[in-house]
C-alpha cells in the first residue's frame, strides 16, 4: 500500500535522501545501544517503564501485555535489566505479584539514551516527521 499510486500522488513518500537520513537515526541508534550492551527490546522496556502513569500496572504481565510480547521472553528481558541494576522488581506481600520498576541508573541511562535520538530527530526537522507520521498513518 506504501507505494500506491494515490500516495505517491499525495507526496507521502520520503525522498531518498530523506530514507537515508532515516535509516542513519535508525542505524545511530542501535549503535548506542550496542555500546552500552542493550537491545533495541531492552530501550522498549526502559521508555514503558518510564512513560506508565503512576496508576497503571506495573507487574510483568502487565508490561508483558503492554508490549504485546510473551511474557517468559519479557521476564527475561527483565531479568536481564535486573542483573544489570537498571530495573529492580517487588513484591509487596506474599499474595500479590511482582511490581518492575526503574532504577536510578536505569533512569540516568535512558535519559542518555533518549537525549541522543531527540537530538537526531530534530535535526531531521519538522518536514520529515510529518512525512514519517503521514506514513505510519497510511501503514495503520
Amino acid at each position: 500500500m506504501k507505494n500506491s499510486p494515490d500516495s505517491r500522488a499525495r507526496g507521502i513518500q520520503p525522498s531518498f535522501d530523506r530514507q537515508i537520513a532515516i535509516a542513519e537515526l535508525l542505524l545511530r541508534n542501535t549503535r548506542d545501544l550496542q555500546a552500552v550492551g542493550l537491545k533495541q527490546h531492552h530501550y522498549d522496556l526502559l521508555l514503558l517503564l518510564k512513560t506508565l502513569e503512576p496508576a497503571e500496572p506495573r507487574t510483568l504481565m502487565a508490561v508483558a501485555r503492554r508490549l504485546h510480547a510473551d511474557p517468559s521472553h519479557g521476564a527475561a528481558s527483565l531479568a536481564e535489566l535486573r542483573r544489570r541494576h537498571l530495573v529492580t522488581w517487588k513484591r509487596s506481600s506474599a499474595n500479590l505479584p511482582l511490581t518492575v520498576s526503574l532504577t536510578r541508573r536505569g533512569q540516568g541511562l535512558l535519559a542518555r539514551l533518549f537525549r541522543k535520538d531527540q537530538d537526531r530527530w530534530l535535526r531531521l526537522g519538522p518536514s520529515l516527521l510529518s512525512t514519517l507520521c503521514s506514513m505510519t498513518q497510511e501503514d495503520a
